[in-house]
């Protein structure tokens, strides 16, 4: 059990680092993240979780106390760019919202300009 916990805890780690990697500190906009990737990183963290909690209280292993605290620093510092993660996607949701404002404007008058035709 503790090796299964290790690899799904590892895999998790490394996925969230590799996320964290993917938003420069002082950019003024992250880089572009996709649904895929923050699904992967939502599933490993969920089966991470899993692991975690089906861990007996008691066991001590040097190599899983070390992966976890190796998980706990890269979920520290993934908490620290998620502000900048939904700044950036509200910032999207306004500018898509705009532009279908603007759709629908232009169509309203392809609409009008048909019937005065």
């Amino acid at each position: 059990m503790p090796s299964t916990a290790i690899e799904d805890i590892h895999c998790a780690s490394e996925k969230v680092r590799s996320l964290v990697a993917r938003i420069p500190p002082f950019a003024s906009v992250p880089a572009a993240i996709d649904a895929e990737v923050l699904g992967g990183v939502l599933e490993s963290m969920a089966l991470a979780s899993k692991r975690l909690h089906e861990l007996p209280r008691d066991l001590h292993d040097a190599d899983l106390e070390m992966e976890i605290m190796g998980y706990k620093r890269n979920l520290e510092s993934l908490g620290q760019v998620l502000p900048r993660i939904q700044g950036t996607l509200l910032t999207e949701k306004a500018r898509l919202e705009h532009a279908r404002v603007h759709l629908e404007g232009a169509a309203a008058w392809v609409r009008a300009s048909k019937k005065t035709l």
